[in-house]
C-alpha cells in the first residue's frame, strides 16, 4: 500500500509540474508565474495538510489510505484556490499583461 501512496503522491508532483510547463509555453509568463506560485503553495500545503487537516485520533481511526486521500484533497484544492486568487489579482493590477491576455483570448 505504501508503494502505491508513494507512486500517486510523485505523479501528483509531476501533474502540477507539467500543468506549470504548459502554462509557460503555451502563454509564457502570462499564467507562467501563477503556475509558479501555485506549485509552491502546493508544495506547502502538502508539508503542512498532515498537521492542518488532520487529528490525533484519525491517525488510530482512518486508514493511510484515508489518511493520504484527505491530504492529497487539502494540498490540491489549496493550490486551486491560491491559483484562482492570483489570477484574480493580476487582472485586477494587470501584472504580466493579464488584461490584454484575458481580452484577447474572450473575443478572439
Amino acid at each position: 500500500m505504501q508503494f502505491i501512496i508513494n507512486f500517486l503522491t510523485v505523479l501528483n508532483f509531476l501533474a502540477w509540474i507539467v500543468f506549470d510547463v504548459i502554462c509557460w509555453v503555451l502563454t509564457g509568463k502570462t499564467l507562467g508565474w501563477i503556475g509558479i506560485i501555485g506549485f509552491i503553495a502546493f508544495c506547502i500545503a502538502w508539508c503542512i495538510s498532515g498537521e492542518a487537516t488532520l487529528a490525533t485520533r484519525d491517525y488510530f481511526r482512518k486508514t493511510i489510505w484515508q489518511r493520504f486521500t484527505t491530504k492529497l484533497k487539502w494540498a490540491n484544492t489549496a493550490t486551486v484556490v491560491v491559483m484562482f486568487l492570483l489570477l484574480w489579482l493580476f487582472y485586477l493590477l494587470d501584472w504580466c499583461g493579464m488584461k490584454e491576455f484575458i481580452d484577447i483570448t474572450i473575443q478572439g
